[in-house]
Protein backbone atom coordinates (compact mmCIF):
# COMPACT_ATOMS: atom_id res chain seq x y z
CA UNK A 1 0.00 0.00 0.00
CA UNK A 2 1.29 3.46 -0.79
CA UNK A 3 1.75 5.38 2.44
CA UNK A 4 -0.16 8.41 1.18
CA UNK A 5 -3.38 6.52 0.40
CA UNK A 6 -6.18 7.70 2.65
CA UNK A 7 -9.54 6.51 3.86
CA UNK A 8 -11.75 9.47 2.97
CA UNK A 9 -14.64 10.37 5.25
CA UNK A 10 -17.18 12.90 4.04
CA UNK A 11 -19.09 14.43 6.93
CA UNK A 12 -21.82 17.00 7.19
CA UNK A 13 -25.46 17.34 8.14
CA UNK A 14 -28.26 15.45 6.45
CA UNK A 15 -29.22 17.09 3.16
CA UNK A 16 -25.90 18.83 2.54
CA UNK A 17 -25.13 16.70 -0.54
CA UNK A 18 -22.66 14.10 0.71
CA UNK A 19 -24.05 11.25 -1.41
CA UNK A 20 -24.10 13.42 -4.54
CA UNK A 21 -20.50 14.54 -4.00
CA UNK A 22 -19.29 10.99 -3.35
CA UNK A 23 -21.06 9.75 -6.47
CA UNK A 24 -19.42 12.50 -8.54
CA UNK A 25 -15.97 11.83 -7.04
CA UNK A 26 -16.20 8.12 -7.89
CA UNK A 27 -17.48 8.96 -11.40
CA UNK A 28 -14.61 11.40 -12.05
CA UNK A 29 -11.71 9.38 -10.62
CA UNK A 30 -11.08 5.65 -10.72
CA UNK A 31 -8.72 6.06 -7.79
CA UNK A 32 -11.71 6.23 -5.41
CA UNK A 33 -13.85 3.33 -4.22
CA UNK A 34 -17.22 4.00 -2.63
CA UNK A 35 -17.83 1.86 0.45
CA UNK A 36 -21.53 0.95 0.41
CA UNK A 37 -22.99 0.84 3.91
CA UNK A 38 -25.51 -1.74 4.97
CA UNK A 39 -28.80 -0.24 6.16
CA UNK A 40 -31.81 -1.72 7.94
CA UNK A 41 -34.42 0.57 6.41
CA UNK A 42 -36.05 0.06 3.04
CA UNK A 43 -34.13 1.89 0.36
CA UNK A 44 -35.69 4.91 -1.32
CA UNK A 45 -36.65 4.49 -4.97
CA UNK A 46 -33.63 6.49 -6.19
CA UNK A 47 -31.09 4.91 -3.79
CA UNK A 48 -28.50 2.56 -5.20
CA UNK A 49 -25.58 3.50 -2.96
CA UNK A 50 -26.60 1.41 0.05
CA UNK A 51 -27.33 -2.26 0.67
CA UNK A 52 -30.53 -3.16 2.54
CA UNK A 53 -30.24 -5.97 5.10
CA UNK A 54 -32.37 -7.12 8.02
CA UNK A 55 -31.61 -6.29 11.65
CA UNK A 56 -30.82 -9.97 12.22
CA UNK A 57 -28.30 -10.06 9.36
CA UNK A 58 -26.66 -6.90 10.67
CA UNK A 59 -26.39 -8.44 14.14
CA UNK A 60 -24.81 -11.58 12.65
CA UNK A 61 -22.32 -9.57 10.58
CA UNK A 62 -21.40 -7.47 13.60
CA UNK A 63 -20.89 -10.57 15.77
CA UNK A 64 -18.68 -12.11 13.06
CA UNK A 65 -16.45 -8.99 12.99
CA UNK A 66 -17.40 -8.11 9.41
CA UNK A 67 -18.48 -4.58 10.32
CA UNK A 68 -16.22 -1.80 11.47
CA UNK A 69 -19.13 -0.31 13.35
CA UNK A 70 -22.89 -0.01 13.46
CA UNK A 71 -24.34 3.50 13.83
CA UNK A 72 -27.95 4.29 14.58
CA UNK A 73 -29.15 7.48 12.93
CA UNK A 74 -32.79 8.61 13.03
CA UNK A 75 -33.87 5.16 14.18
CA UNK A 76 -32.10 3.35 11.32
CA UNK A 77 -29.00 1.19 11.70
CA UNK A 78 -26.06 1.61 9.31
CA UNK A 79 -23.24 -0.93 9.21
CA UNK A 80 -19.83 -0.19 7.72
CA UNK A 81 -18.16 -3.24 6.15
CA UNK A 82 -14.45 -3.44 6.92
CA UNK A 83 -13.18 -5.81 4.19
CA UNK A 84 -13.83 -3.47 1.22
CA UNK A 85 -12.01 -0.62 2.99
CA UNK A 86 -8.83 -2.65 3.44
CA UNK A 87 -9.30 -4.11 -0.04
CA UNK A 88 -9.36 -0.64 -1.60
CA UNK A 89 -6.29 0.44 0.36
CA UNK A 90 -4.40 -2.70 -0.72
CA UNK A 91 -5.26 -1.83 -4.34
CA UNK A 92 -3.81 1.68 -3.80
CA UNK A 93 -7.26 3.21 -4.09
CA UNK A 94 -9.00 5.68 -1.80
CA UNK A 95 -12.04 4.26 -0.01
CA UNK A 96 -14.66 6.98 0.52
CA UNK A 97 -17.91 7.11 2.45
CA UNK A 98 -20.37 9.35 4.26
CA UNK A 99 -19.42 9.39 7.94
CA UNK A 100 -20.72 11.21 11.05
CA UNK A 101 -18.16 13.69 12.36
CA UNK A 102 -18.88 12.70 15.96
CA UNK A 103 -17.82 9.11 15.18
CA UNK A 104 -14.38 9.98 13.74
CA UNK A 105 -12.66 8.27 16.67
CA UNK A 106 -13.91 4.86 15.49
CA UNK A 107 -12.14 5.33 12.17
CA UNK A 108 -9.04 6.88 13.73
CA UNK A 109 -8.75 3.92 16.09
CA UNK A 110 -8.73 1.43 13.19
CA UNK A 111 -6.95 3.45 10.49
CA UNK A 112 -4.93 6.07 12.38
CA UNK A 113 -3.65 8.96 10.30
CA UNK A 114 -4.79 7.29 7.10
CA UNK A 115 -8.29 8.65 7.80
CA UNK A 116 -9.06 12.05 6.27
CA UNK A 117 -12.25 13.89 7.30
CA UNK A 118 -13.71 16.45 4.91
CA UNK A 119 -16.75 18.26 6.28
CA UNK A 120 -19.45 19.70 4.00
CA UNK A 121 -21.25 22.75 5.27
CA UNK A 122 -24.42 24.20 3.76
CA UNK A 123 -24.24 27.79 2.49
CA UNK A 124 -26.95 28.58 5.07
CA UNK A 125 -29.30 26.85 7.48
CA UNK A 126 -32.26 28.18 5.48
CA UNK A 127 -30.82 26.61 2.32
CA UNK A 128 -30.41 23.31 4.15
CA UNK A 129 -34.07 23.45 5.27
CA UNK A 130 -35.09 23.88 1.64
CA UNK A 131 -32.99 20.87 0.60
CA UNK A 132 -34.46 18.68 3.34
CA UNK A 133 -38.00 19.75 2.50
CA UNK A 134 -37.48 19.21 -1.23
CA UNK A 135 -37.79 15.44 -0.88
CA UNK A 136 -39.81 15.47 2.34
CA UNK A 137 -36.90 13.91 4.23
CA UNK A 138 -37.52 15.82 7.46
CA UNK A 139 -41.26 16.05 8.21
CA UNK A 140 -40.66 16.03 11.98
CA UNK A 141 -37.87 18.63 11.89
CA UNK A 142 -35.41 16.36 13.75
CA UNK A 143 -32.82 16.43 10.94
CA UNK A 144 -32.67 20.22 10.74
CA UNK A 145 -32.51 20.48 14.52
CA UNK A 146 -29.62 18.02 14.64
CA UNK A 147 -27.94 19.90 11.76
CA UNK A 148 -28.20 23.22 13.60
CA UNK A 149 -26.63 21.66 16.73
CA UNK A 150 -23.85 20.00 14.73
CA UNK A 151 -23.06 23.13 12.70
CA UNK A 152 -22.88 25.19 15.90
CA UNK A 153 -20.48 22.63 17.39
CA UNK A 154 -18.33 22.71 14.23
CA UNK A 155 -18.26 26.52 14.24
CA UNK A 156 -17.34 26.64 17.93
CA UNK A 157 -14.36 24.33 17.41
CA UNK A 158 -15.68 21.18 19.10
CA UNK A 159 -14.56 19.06 16.13
CA UNK A 160 -11.35 20.92 15.23
CA UNK A 161 -9.25 17.83 15.97
CA UNK A 162 -11.53 15.65 13.86
CA UNK A 163 -12.07 17.72 10.71
CA UNK A 164 -9.17 18.07 8.28
CA UNK A 165 -10.97 20.31 5.76
CA UNK A 166 -14.24 22.26 5.69
CA UNK A 167 -15.97 22.84 2.37
CA UNK A 168 -19.17 24.72 1.52
CA UNK A 169 -21.68 22.74 -0.53
CA UNK A 170 -23.22 25.39 -2.79
CA UNK A 171 -26.33 24.57 -4.81
CA UNK A 172 -25.52 23.45 -8.36
CA UNK A 173 -21.79 23.05 -7.63
CA UNK A 174 -21.49 19.28 -7.10
CA UNK A 175 -18.97 18.81 -9.95
CA UNK A 176 -16.75 21.63 -8.68
CA UNK A 177 -16.95 20.34 -5.12
CA UNK A 178 -16.08 16.80 -6.26
CA UNK A 179 -13.00 18.13 -8.09
CA UNK A 180 -11.95 19.95 -4.91
CA UNK A 181 -12.33 16.75 -2.87
CA UNK A 182 -10.20 14.85 -5.41
CA UNK A 183 -7.50 17.53 -5.36
CA UNK A 184 -7.40 17.55 -1.55
CA UNK A 185 -7.10 13.77 -1.33
CA UNK A 186 -4.45 13.59 -4.05
CA UNK A 187 -2.45 16.25 -2.18
CA UNK A 188 -2.86 19.04 -4.71
CA UNK A 189 -4.48 21.28 -2.09
CA UNK A 190 -2.70 21.68 1.23
CA UNK A 191 -4.34 22.81 4.47
CA UNK A 192 -4.13 26.55 5.03
CA UNK A 193 -2.13 27.59 8.10
CA UNK A 194 -4.23 28.42 11.15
Amino acid sequence: MKPESKFVLLGGPSGVGKSSVISEVVYRSREFTYISPYVTRTLREDESDKVHISDQTMDEMQAAGELLTVNEIYGVRYGTPIAPIWGALRENRYPILDWPVDKRDIISHEFGKRALMLYLMPPSVEGLKVRLNRDNRDPSGCRINKAIEELAAVESGVFDGDIDYRLVSEDGQIAKLAETVIEIVLGKIKPSPT
